[in-house]
């Protein structure tokens, strides 16, 4: 049974990339790079879905930094007493 490939997110990107120039057709790059269409159309989708996080964390990650910004200022402080 053949094993599953798989590709390195900046391989995805760097196609997807490739394919919203518009320089080449879809099915050219997927011909060229030996890909299924529907694997590229996907990583399409996929990369449009997730462009916005490019530009801004969502407030979760926000959230956590700052828990983890305070957590590592109490550990300083602890460290102060202790030491």
């Amino acid at each position: 049974m053949a094993k599953r490939r798989e590709y390195s997110p900046e391989y995805k990107a760097k196609l997807v990339i490739e394919v919203l120039r518009e320089e080449t057709t879809m099915s050219e790059i997927a011909s060229r790079e030996n890909i299924s269409l529907n694997q590229l159309s996907n990583w399409k989708s996929e990369f449009l879905e997730n462009s916005p996080r490019a530009f801004s964390r969502s407030r979760d990650e926000k959230a956590s930094a700052r828990r983890i910004g305070e957590m590592e200022e109490l550990e300083k402080e602890y460290q102060a007493k202790a030491g």
